[in-house]
């Protein structure tokens, strides 16, 4: 009997001392501070970026964009009216055509 009392204690002292733990650790978690830096970066020149997928398995896909600043949280700037041609070596295979629906997407057919 004794010795269920008193693993009964100690069960009931550890479950105390994890919620006093979790109540500290949340508490510090919250007030911890916060320090705000502002970083500026110098903005690199302008920059073609060229994402595709050229398979024998469907048609080209070409998405044409900018680089944007850093801090930037729209999309990209998209290419518009250009023309992409794909070469086998040195021979003319196809020219992708610009989606109408979707601006700087180029499709083969």
């Amino acid at each position: 009997m004794i010795t269920f009392f008193l693993r009964s204690m100690h069960a009931q002292a550890t479950k105390v001392s994890m919620r006093i733990f979790a109540i500290i650790s949340v508490v510090f978690l919250v007030s911890s501070c916060e320090d705000v830096i502002d970083v500026e970066l110098e903005e690199g020149p302008l920059q073609l970026v060229v994402n595709g997928r050229i398979t024998d398995e469907g048609p080209a896909s070409v998405t044409l964009s900018t680089t944007a600043p850093f801090f930037e949280t729209g999309p990209t700037p998209r290419v518009t009216g250009a023309i992409i041609q794909l070469f086998e070596g040195d021979d003319p295979v196809e020219v992708l055509v610009e989606d109408p629906v979707k601006p700087g997407e180029y499709v083969g057919t």
